[in-house]
C-alpha cells in the first residue's frame, strides 16, 4: 500500500478521471480516499458553511469557493497547513481535517486551506490494481 501522494491520470478508462489531479488523502475502512485538487466550483464556501453547519460562519469564508473533491458524497474535507487542527497528515506541512469544529478553528486562526465537497473512493484492491496497471502517474 502506498502512502499519500499526488496522482495524475495516465491510462484510465473513465473520462472523468482524465480531468483531475488527485491527492491520495487516506486509506479508510478498506477504501482509498482521494480528492481532486484542480477543480474549483462557483459555489461560495460561506453559503455552503451556513447551509450545513450550526457553528457561526467565519466571515473569511466569503472570500473562498468550494473545491470539487469528487463524485462520491462526503462531509466537507479541508486540506490545510495547521498541524494543530489536523486529523491526518498527507506530508509534512499538509494536513487533512473533516471535523467541522477543527475546520472552523483552522479557518479562524488564519491557516491556509482549501475545502472540498465530495471525494473519489475506491475499494483498496481496485485502487491497487489500477496502480499496478500504471493507470496513474505517482509523485515521488
Amino acid at each position: 500500500m502506498i502512502e499519500a501522494k499526488l496522482l495524475i491520470a495516465k491510462n484510465v478508462p473513465n473520462e472523468l478521471h482524465k480531468l483531475v489531479v488527485l491527492s491520495l488523502v487516506n486509506f479508510h475502512e478498506g477504501k482509498a480516499i482521494c480528492l481532486s485538487i484542480n477543480q474549483i466550483t462557483d459555489t461560495s464556501l460561506y453559503k455552503v458553511w451556513s447551509d450545513v453547519n450550526l457553528i457561526p460562519v467565519p466571515d473569511v469564508l466569503k472570500e473562498h469557493k468550494l473545491h470539487w473533491g469528487g463524485p462520491c458524497n462526503s462531509p466537507l474535507i479541508a486540506l490545510h497547513n495547521c498541524k494543530r487542527y489536523s486529523e491526518s497528515t498527507i506530508c509534512e506541512g499538509l494536513y487533512v481535517s473533516i471535523d467541522q469544529k477543527r475546520i472552523t478553528n483552522l479557518v479562524r486562526v488564519g491557516c491556509k486551506f482549501k475545502i472540498f465537497g465530495g471525494c473519489f473512493s475506491w475499494d483498496i484492491n481496485d485502487f491497487e490494481s489500477q496502480l499496478a496497471l500504471n493507470s496513474w502517474l505517482i509523485s515521488p
